[in-house]
């Protein structure tokens, strides 16, 4: 029969933070996951840190729940994915609520769908002109006379598809502007 195991990938602030808010919450953490060498062997609070190895090799006998604590999460949950992970996987909705421990759980994590790999960004034109005239504009979009927009429709259309191809996108970036009453 298989033990649970409650596990924070990433031994840093963020995942200290994390440790102290869950412990709020009765949730008892077994072990911290890192990349960082170093910090393998040492522990936080009396919680041990492991490496990403010996995780998975732990993940063959135990289900475990991991939270993944880090600034930048697309590394990591691509590591999980091409790695091999099987188990629950909760991502945090916003860093900033670690802050508060009178938040709700259910307000901090959500489960991560994990078919499929993560993509770090996509980007989307809103408008392809600008009369910003900005130096080194790497868009070039101050050249553009005529006002074009983005096709929103077909953007929606293009989410749905990457829905299909990746488990999330951890930044959408909106490019170009357009101000109103500028010559």
């Amino acid at each position: 029969m298989n033990e649970n195991k409650n596990v924070i990938f990433g031994a840093g602030l963020l995942g200290t933070k994390l440790l102290k808010f869950l412990a709020n919450k009765d949730i008892v953490i077994d072990y911290f996951v890192d990349n960082d060498k170093l910090k393998h062997g040492t522990d936080i609070d009396c919680v041990c840190i492991k490496s990403f190895d010996e995780m998975l090799m732990d993940n063959e006998n135990c289900n475990i729940q991991l939270y993944v604590a880090a600034q930048r999460i697309t590394d990591i949950v691509n590591q999980l994915y091409y790695g091999g992970f099987k188990g629950c996987i909760y991502l945090l909705k916003d860093k900033h609520i670690l802050d508060d421990n009178t938040s709700n759980y259910e307000d901090l994590v959500y489960k991560l769908d994990f078919d499929n790999p993560m993509l770090d960004y996509i980007e989307y034109e809103v408008a392809s002109n600008c009369n910003l005239n900005c130096k080194g504009c790497t868009h070039y979009s101050n050249l553009i006379k005529e006002k074009t927009f983005g096709d929103y429709s077909q953007f929606k259309k293009d989410l749905e598809q990457i829905k299909t191809l990746f488990c999330g996108v951890e930044r959408i970036r909106l490019l170009g502007a357009f101000l109103l009453g500028n010559k």
